[in-house]
């Protein structure tokens, strides 16, 4: 049985678009850690609060931090050791970093990712 595309739908709940800083894997060069090169994209996405269940699964550190679940039909990219730094939205005003982000549907068509900000 096939699986709908339904990034669609996904994108007619957005609440708004937002932008999306993607960056490569951080490097040392000579010891001294060299900023990443970033690009910027806009995404569609519907911004709802983390639930309880969502805080419990991140790590210690950032279970105090502001968290939100992030609805897309843009694929999101949290750290991959020594591929890329996790990618960073701007959601009003703040930034926030990807945590995690997982395929929610089978045909590929659209992500849920966690988000915490930076900073606080």
């Amino acid at each position: 049985m096939a699986t709908d595309d339904l990034s669609d739908v996904v994108d007619s709940f957005a609440d708004g678009t937002y932008t999306v800083t993607r960056r490569a894997a951080s490097t040392y060069v000579d010891g001294r850690l060299q900023a990443p090169a970033t690009t910027t994209l806009s995404i569609l996405a519907s911004v709802q609060p983390a639930s309880g269940r969502d805080i419990q699964y991140l790590p210690e550190g950032l279970r105090s931090s502001k968290a939100f679940a992030v609805w897309t039909s843009t694929q999101l990219y949290s750290k991959v050791a020594g591929v890329n730094d996790p990618d960073q939205l701007t959601i009003d005003g703040d930034t926030y970093e990807v945590a995690g982000c997982e395929q929610w549907n089978a045909s590929g068509a659209y992500w849920r990712a966690l988000v915490v900000r930076l900073g606080h």
